[in-house]
Formats: C-alpha cells, structure tokens, sequence
C-alpha cells in the first residue's frame, strides 16, 4: 500500500471515530461542550477505550495527535479500561 493509500485510511478512520466519539459525548465538531454538560470522566473513559482499541502503537500515536478534545490525560495504558475494572 503506498503511503497516501495509508495516510488517507488512518484519517478517514480517524474521521469516523471523531463523529462517533461526537455523537456519544454530545458535543460540537471543534469539541466544545456547555460547562454545565462536560464531564471530565466521561472524555477521559472514552479516549481510553479508543486508544486501547488501537492495533498498533503507531496508530494510537495517530489518534492522540488527531484527538479534538480538551482535558484528556494522554498518557494512558492501552489495557482497555474495562480490563483495568475487571468487566472484560
């Protein structure tokens, strides 16, 4: 696969994970959410689970740079955050 073929798939994978991720935390496209609606805790389960899903440390590297959200610890295990709580 040539690199534009492997760039184009991660940012279209990216892209859609971005809208889910958009859609399940209801916020704005830039990520900006009302005051009253954020919760730390919800962002933070969900870029843990994404990035435990990732397949490679390359691409979770990827996702940390395209990540559109503010107030996320990046550094995180990749064990899945259900695995850490002992409900996989």
């Amino acid at each position: 696969m040539c690199i534009y073929q492997e760039r184009r798939h991660v940012y279209d994978n990216t892209l859609a994970v971005r809208q889910d991720i958009v859609e399940t935390l209801g916020v704005e496209q830039d990520g900006w959410i009302s005051e009253d609606r954020w919760r730390k805790e919800a962002h933070q389960c969900i870029y843990e689970a994404v990035v435990a899903a990732m397949g490679s440390e390359k691409d979770r590297q990827d996702m940390k740079m395209m990540w559109p959200f503010d107030e996320v610890k990046f550094e995180v295990n990749p064990v899945s955050p259900l695995d850490s709580q002992g409900m996989s």
